[in-house]
């Protein structure tokens, strides 16, 4: 169906602006539960879990943190950041104009978007998958329908997720790495109670204003070369999802592997203490 000219210009930006903070709360809510309560408790039991999974997860949150300031020309002050295995803090000089309000803003959220893009790209990479974008970049602007839409993000995500379940019947080397990535992703995109009020705050400042400006300012300048904004952030979306949950499901299975190992250990040395 055709959309309406103000709809498009007006409401459309708006609303899409909203769904992708509105995704944004609801992710960083439940990894910040289901993550601390179910899965760092287990992986903190062992050093080597700890240093290779948790400092790691860590490490990329806060530097996608330090990436996006960066990029977005904020400064980093260097004494005042540090990365630990218990959490780590990015401090950025921002300055009070609207570039360093939309600065502030990415820099906030990058945790939970941009390990998802860059594991994508890592994932077309390893794995040689032929992922059919043209869909995605040919879609008409002017056409709202959701069976469309859905069937786009079917059509681009499916091939990753056989890929991915071929890797875990199929295990190689590349595809280990690649999973273990995908483990580290989701852990990444979690944000600290630090993290998490910090970014609370920044959704009721008026630094959102400008980037809201700007996003509509790109939405105009898609409608006028017929890119279709809708699909487009519908699948950046939709990977960024589809990425944590497997994420969060290989992190389950391990945790429940590390679990009945911890558990039969403490059952043997029971049984050795006793015949001793």
């Amino acid at each position: 169906m055709a959309l309406d000219p103000i709809f498009s210009y007006l409401f459309l930006p708006i609303i899409l602006f909203a769904l992708i903070l509105l995704i944004w709360a609801i992710q960083s809510i439940s990894l910040l539960f289901i993550v601390r309560k179910f899965i760092f408790p287990t992986l903190y039991r062992s050093k080597l879990t700890e240093w290779f999974i948790v400092e790691v997860s860590i490490a990329i949150h806060e530097i996608s943190h330090l990436a996006a300031a960066l990029f977005t020309g904020s400064e980093i002050n260097l004494k005042e950041s540090f990365v630990s295995s218990q959490g780590g803090r990015i401090a950025a000089k921002t300055s009070q104009s609207i570039g360093g309000w939309i600065s502030t803003v990415i820099a906030a959220f990058a945790p939970g978007f941009l390990p998802s893009i860059i594991l994508l790209m890592v994932s077309i990479v390893l794995l040689q998958i032929n992922i059919p974008f043209n869909d995605v970049l040919k879609a008409n602007s002017s056409i709202l329908d959701p069976a469309t839409v859905i069937n786009i993000i079917s059509s681009v995500i499916s091939p990753i997720l056989a890929s991915l379940i071929n890797l875990i019947f199929n295990p190689s080397l590349q595809g280990i790495f690649l999973l273990y990535l995908i483990m580290i992703s989701a852990l990444t995109a979690c944000p600290s109670e630090d993290d998490w009020k910090a970014s609370l705050s920044i959704l009721f400042s008026f630094s959102l204003i400008p980037l809201l400006v700007l996003f509509m300012f790109i939405n105009y300048a898609a409608i006028q070369f017929n890119f279709n904004l809708i699909v487009f952030i519908s699948v950046f979306l939709s990977f960024s999802i589809f990425f944590i949950f497997f994420g969060l499901i290989l992190n389950f299975i391990f945790v429940i592997l590390l679990t009945l190992l911890y558990r039969l250990t403490e059952y043997l040395k029971k049984r050795i203490s006793r015949r001793v």
